[in-house]
């Protein structure tokens, strides 16, 4: 356990490998933070996600396939880069494109049966 300091305000937390912390507020031990954390999504996430991900603090997001009508993190908009939002992230694109694209046209061929 180690005691974390914000400001003037001080929290018992416990530390787990990469950053991500959980907090003793409600006893769980759950954790409600990703800081440090990479996630990896087939699709470009929209813009509701991409500011989960800023709530959530992870540290950057691998994607494969760009959304090109609602992507937000380069195809439409760069919410991962707002000046104005207190969290941000580095956002990968292109890992595995043709394995996703793929996947992704087998999954709408299924779907469609």
């Amino acid at each position: 356990r180690v005691r974390v300091q914000v400001g003037n305000k001080r929290s018992m937390s416990d530390v787990r490998p990469g950053g991500a912390r959980t907090s003793d507020a409600d006893g769980d031990g759950r954790a409600y933070l990703c800081t440090g954390c990479d996630a990896y999504t087939t699709i470009e996430p929209c813009v509701m996600c991409a500011m989960a991900l800023v709530h959530s603090r992870v540290r950057r997001l691998i994607y494969a396939v760009p959304a090109h009508a609602d992507g937000a993190l380069g195809s439409r908009y760069r919410v991962h880069t707002e000046r104005s939002l207190n969290h941000h992230y580095q956002a990968l694109r292109g890992l595995l494109r043709g394995e996703a694209e793929a996947a992704i046209g087998a999954t709408h061929a299924c779907a469609a049966e």
